[in-house]
Formats: structure tokens, sequence, C-alpha cells
């Protein structure tokens, strides 16, 4: 909540972040297995949502598809952690796996730069939990 993030409950269509409303659609709760699925699920799109110029300017990184969803699955995965959430791997991640280890081989610096990435989303995401604490 802190963070602003506009969030849509109820998607039909998955988990995503619509980058040109700048709103993450979301299924509701219940229609995870887990909460930590639904939780994780969560901070991947919130990580989406930091690409904009105002938050992190990925935007300007221009990234492709698998490297953007490398950099947000890893924020998920830090932000798990930072919360104290157990994160488990899916089924799901199963079929981005070729392509983070094509982009990994392609470039021996792909995975220093997506984890660098993933690591200012987090800073973002905490320093808005902060300013919104100091405000309170």
């Amino acid at each position: 909540t802190n963070t602003g993030a506009t969030i849509a409950h109820g998607s039909q269509d998955g988990a995503y972040y619509e980058k040109l409303i700048d709103c993450i659609s979301i299924p509701n709760k219940e229609d995870f297995f887990t909460d930590v699925d639904y939780f994780s699920t969560k901070l991947h799109e919130l990580t989406h949502w930091t690409m904009t110029k105002e938050r992190t300017n990925r935007v300007e990184e221009n990234l492709d598809y698998a490297t953007e969803e490398l950099v947000a699955e890893i924020g998920s995965a830090f932000l798990c952690a930072y919360l104290g959430i157990s994160k488990t791997p899916r089924a799901d991640h199963a079929k981005y796996l070729n392509c983070w280890i094509q982009r990994i081989e392609e470039s021996e610096k792909a995975m220093t730069k997506a984890f660098t990435l993933a690591q200012k989303a987090l800073d973002c995401l905490v320093e808005l939990q902060e300013k919104k604490a100091e405000v309170a």
C-alpha cells in the first residue's frame, strides 16, 4: 500500500504490470495455490512497476522481455527475503529458465546487470516504505 502502486485485483488473465496505464493486475488472493504464491507474484509485479522513469528508470535500459522477467524474479526473491517470506520455486518458473540461461551465456555481465537492477528495484520499494513511515 505504501508504494502507491495501483493494483487491480480480480484479473482473469493472470498477473501483469501494464506500463501504459501504470497499473498492476493480479488475480484475487484465493485464486493462488498458497499465500506465498500470491505475495511473491505481487512482489514480482511490483518489481516490474519500478521500471518507470520516476522510479528506477529501468525503461532507459531497453531490456528485452526475458531480461526484464529475470530482473522481476530476482527482485521478487530479494523482496521475499527482506519481508521474511519463504519463497520456493514454482513449476511455472521453468518456462523462463531457458531464456535466462541463454541471456547469461550470451553475456557474462547479464547476471550481474539483472541483480544490480533488481537491487535498485528493492531499494526503490524500501525507500517508498520509509517515506510513508516518516509521514505517519
